[in-house]
């Protein structure tokens, strides 16, 4: 499957980027922004290797790098994945993801 990428994806990387960046340094948050890219590259040869999210049942997320939850969506009649957004696990993410039809 190909992997598409909703801007929200990029927005949210960025967030952690600076947040790393300012709390630590640029090159940590460059590798953090790799790393969790590099784990979502899975999905396109296992699109269902992350699990349902039950609050909403349109998404499935991936924990890549420990402690990030990127959720997205299988688009099985395009053959793609679609990824949306990306959250520190720790950050409050359930009402941006349970009540969204699509982000």
């Amino acid at each position: 499957m190909r992997l598409l990428y909703k801007e929200t994806y990029f927005d949210d990387l960025e967030v952690i980027e600076n947040y790393v960046a300012n709390n630590f340094n640029a090159e940590l948050a460059l590798r953090v922004v790799r790393e969790i890219h590099r784990g979502c590259l899975i999905l396109a040869e296992q699109p269902r290797f992350g699990r349902i999210y039950a609050r909403n049942p349109y998404f499935r997320y991936l924990i890549v790098k420990g402690k990030n939850l990127v959720f997205y969506h299988l688009d099985e009649e395009a053959q793609a994945v679609l990824l949306h957004r990306v959250f520190d696990s720790r950050r409050d993410y359930a009402d941006a993801v349970s009540n969204a039809a699509e982000l």
